[in-house]
This record gives structure tokens, C-alpha cells and sequence, in this order.
């Protein structure tokens, strides 16, 4: 009975026989068994179009349906494109990689950081200290005015403005 190996590097081994001496053999053995063809051995037998298609979303009676193929094994399936220098072609059986299926990049818009508040600011600030610079003396004055008629009279002044005769 032949069956199929995963290894590291996401190939497969065939393996002849069950009774391998390895002991990683058997259990890779009842997992084979159950899974005939591989989501990705489907994908690498489509033409260019078909895989373009089983790559994207698709709308079925006004609803969104997954892509035939994760964006975990479209990436997988563009590195090894890149690995073996088949971006650019597409093989069935084989694979490949089409540069019409790349992702358009993000355009960035270059913009100064937000910075923290107080420098942000600094401008307002230093107008508002300067607008309450300008209104000091008067305010000086009325406070020094209210600060002198609080105070009680003390001696002559007391006796001199003293309205109330015995």
C-alpha cells in the first residue's frame, strides 16, 4: 500500500510500507489514510484562471463565500513559487506564481506623528499667556484696591472718618 508523508518542509514522502521501524511512520500512515488529495495538490492541478478564481471571494446568491483556498496556503504556495523560481509562469501540476496576483500595495500618506498635546498646542498657549500679560497692571490694581478697602482703618484715620458722634 503506497502512502503519503508529511515533512518538514511541506512535501510529501511516499512510504512503501507500514511497518517502518520509524516510530513517526504509523501515525503519519492512519492520517494518509483518511485524506486522499490535499486542499493544495487540488489547487497546483488547476489552470492559471481556475486558481486566479479559487483564490479570491466569491458571491453566490447575494453572499459572500470563502475563497476555495486560505491565504496560509496562497502564501505557502507563493513562497515556493519564489523558492523555485517559477514566479512569473504557471504549471499545472507544478505551480507557479502570476504577478497579476499579487495584492496592490497600500499607498501611505506620509503625515506628521500626533505628538503630545502640550507641544501640539504650544502656539495657543503661548498667545493666551501673552493676551494675560497684557491685562496684569489693571488687574494688579484692582487687586491691590480691593486688598486696601478690605483692610479696617486703624488709628487717626479711624477717628477721622468716623461718622457716628457718641
Amino acid at each position: 500500500m503506497k502512502l503519503f508523508a508529511k515533512i518538514q518542509n511541506h512535501s510529501f514522502l511516499l512510504v512503501e510500507n507500514r511497518m517502518h521501524t520509524n516510530r513517526w511512520f504509523p501515525r503519519v500512515a492512519a492520517i494518509a489514510d483518511r485524506v486522499t488529495m490535499s486542499g493544495i495538490q487540488r489547487f497546483l492541478r488547476l489552470s492559471a484562471a481556475e486558481a486566479e478564481a479559487a483564490m479570491k471571494p466569491r458571491l453566490v446568491d447575494g453572499k459572500w463565500k470563502q475563497p476555495l483556498i486560505s491565504g496560509r496556503k496562497i502564501a505557502m504556495v507563493k513562497k515556493n513559487a519564489v523558492r523555485n523560481g517559477l514566479v512569473g509562469t504557471w504549471e499545472e501540476g507544478k505551480g507557479g506564481w502570476l504577478e497579476t496576483w499579487d495584492r496592490p500595495q497600500k499607498h501611505h500618506v506620509m503625515r506628521p506623528f500626533k505628538g503630545h498635546k502640550n507641544q501640539r498646542n504650544e502656539f495657543e498657549r503661548v498667545k493666551k499667556v501673552q493676551a494675560a500679560l497684557e491685562a496684569m497692571p489693571s488687574k494688579i490694581a484692582e487687586h491691590k484696591k480691593s486688598v486696601k478697602q478690605a483692610k479696617p482703618l486703624k488709628g487717626l484715620d479711624k477717628w477721622l472718618n468716623e461718622t457716628d458722634p457718641y
